[in-house]
């Protein structure tokens, strides 16, 4: 093949590939936010017993799904925000659920000294693949999604949440 042929040959694949994958890009903004919305519902978390639990059951409810671990700052900062939110909003159908990307004994340690009164489920390296999926490209913590009452999310804040932005979103998810 001649060197001329070769290059028209390899910018033809390259702009292939650059069309394929900002197609694919997207395609995934568009319909991935709801496929991954179900797949996070659906999946099974252990809780502290070691049993499985599913977000299946909040359906209905405002979610507010918490990423976050024992070993990071600005997500022990923000735990005190999430009890009160779970105290002020839960008789208007609004449940905060923590999903601690630690060990257990850790996350079992930490959560008695804080005295959290919203359910602390743990998560594994899948969970955070899970996060990416869903928003968290960077893979930091704390991620935190909001579900509507419909199961989809809502919105993402990537880092601490603030309580002026929980309770915004809550307001308007009401």
């Amino acid at each position: 093949m001649r060197a001329g042929r070769r290059r028209v040959l390899q910018a033809a694949l390259g702009a292939g590939a650059l069309a394929l994958g900002l197609g694919a890009q997207w395609w995934w903004r568009t319909a991935a936010p709801e496929n991954i919305a179900a797949q996070i519902l659906a999946s099974s978390f252990q809780d502290f017993s070691g049993r499985p639990q599913t977000l299946a059951a909040y359906r209905g409810q405002v979610l507010i799904l918490n990423y976050w671990a024992t070993w990071c700052p600005p997500c022990r900062e923000e735990l005190p925000l999430l009890n009160k939110v779970q105290q002020d909003y839960a008789a208007n159908g609004v449940q905060v659920i923590g999903i601690a990307i630690d060990r257990i004994d850790n996350i079992r340690q930490f959560t008695k000294t804080m005295a959290l009164n919203y359910p602390q489920l743990i998560g594994g390296i899948d969970t955070v693949e899970q996060s990416r999926l869903a928003g968290n490209q960077a893979g930091t913590l704390p991620f935190t999604l909001f579900f509507n009452r419909q199961g989809q999310i809502a919105h993402r804040v990537q880092g601490a949440v603030t309580a002026a932005n929980l309770n915004a979103e809550i307001v308007r998810l009401l």
